[in-house]
């Protein structure tokens, strides 16, 4: 008799679960269910179980995309559908860079005391081609600081890195312990048709953005 490992059982569970949600989310479009997101609109600590908060930039701010259909509304949708107490917080915003990330994160921190911080940033800087080192010191100072927060990172590389920028990543996701996502697009395959210019995915590349956080966070909640 062959037995999985803990490691395989884990995989095949979250992949029921994403087809479920993709299912699920799919009749909430087609019925026009509206589901609550918290954009950072207002201050004051969560009442629910579990915060998640999304720090990024045009990627996960959901420029050009339909609303309620980038993959952090996704993502709140999916939770939704599961019925889990989790709130997603999506602090990102146009043209945010680490230095900017991190500089406003103290706030955030303190506002929404979040269990699990995504931190999507970096395109940006590469676009300004801000100094490697700086890059680093920005991303460790934002993990740092959440770790003494008690809030929990998973890092997210850029779509733009190199082969540099993308060891640059996972030398700061493991010398700060956190779980790396080595790019945000890392299952799009480049197919044009999923995106909207060079860099920005459109309204179809979404969910698949969103499964591959999910696999990623389902764990880190301990759902």
């Amino acid at each position: 008799m062959y037995q999985l490992k803990h490691s395989q059982i884990l995989s095949q569970a979250v992949s029921l679960l994403l087809l479920i949600c993709s299912t699920l989310v799919f009749y909430g479009f087609f019925y026009g269910v509206s589901y609550g997101i918290s954009y950072g609109a207002s201050y004051g600590q969560s009442q629910h179980q579990q915060t998640v908060m999304v720090l990024g930039d045009s990627l996960s701010s959901g420029f050009k995309i339909d609303e309620g259909k980038n993959w952090v509304s996704l993502l709140q949708q999916c939770i939704n559908n599961m019925h889990e107490d989790v709130l997603i917080v999506n602090e990102s915003s146009n043209a945010k860079t680490t230095a900017s990330g991190a500089a406003h994160l103290a706030e955030s921190l303190e506002a929404y005391q979040p269990d699990v911080l995504i931190i999507v940033l970096g395109s940006n800087d590469q676009l300004q081609q801000i100094n490697k080192h700086q890059i680093s010191d920005n991303l460790a100072k934002m993990i740092q600081m959440s770790q003494q927060n008690d809030t929990k990172v998973i890092l997210v590389g850029s779509p733009l890195q190199n082969s540099e920028q993308q060891q640059l990543f996972k030398t700061i996701a493991t010398k700060n312990n956190v779980p790396l996502i080595n790019h945000l697009y890392m299952e799009l395959d480049q197919n044009p048709e999923l995106f909207i210019d060079d860099l920005h995915a459109n309204t179809l590349a979404q969910q698949t953005i969103m499964n591959t956080i999910w696999k990623q966070l389902f764990p880190v909640l301990g759902l």
